[in-house]
């Protein structure tokens, strides 16, 4: 698996692309790791993630079973979760896990739609149509 984990919006976006195969411990280092760090330096405010997941090929087979594994304690700075995908299991599952973890959630089928729904739902955001074009 191939991911990456940037500011989309510096402070206030945090973009998580995930590619290929994704295995159980890709899931669990991503979910909580990345969270940690990027909550530590947006220390004033709530910060909200998209994930792309329009290039990931493959899911573990017992991804329902791992829900219970996931922390569900999803941190009270974490606002929206918007999940970019066309793939409507992958939509299902996302879905789930982000209702076990207590978050908001929406799925969208590019960036650009990711941004302005989070614009939509929280003006504190900058407009970042420049960063929607690097991506």
């Amino acid at each position: 698996m191939a991911s990456s984990t940037e500011w989309l919006v510096p402070g206030y976006v945090v973009l998580t692309k995930l590619e290929g195969v994704i295995s159980e411990a890709d899931i669990m280092d991503v979910s909580k790791a990345n969270l940690e760090r990027f909550l530590a330096t947006a220390v004033d405010r709530q910060i909200h993630m998209v994930a792309d997941l329009r290039t990931m090929s493959a899911f573990p087979q017992n991804i329902v079973d791992m829900f219970p594994r996931i922390p569900n304690d999803t941190h009270n700075r974490v606002g929206i979760v918007v999940v970019v995908t066309s793939q409507p299991m992958v939509r299902f599952l996302a879905a789930v896990y982000t209702k076990l973890s207590k978050c908001r959630f929406k799925a969208v089928d590019t960036v650009s739609d990711a941004l302005a729904y989070i614009h939509d739902k929280d003006s504190t955001v900058p407009h970042a149509f420049d960063a929607v074009l690097l991506h």
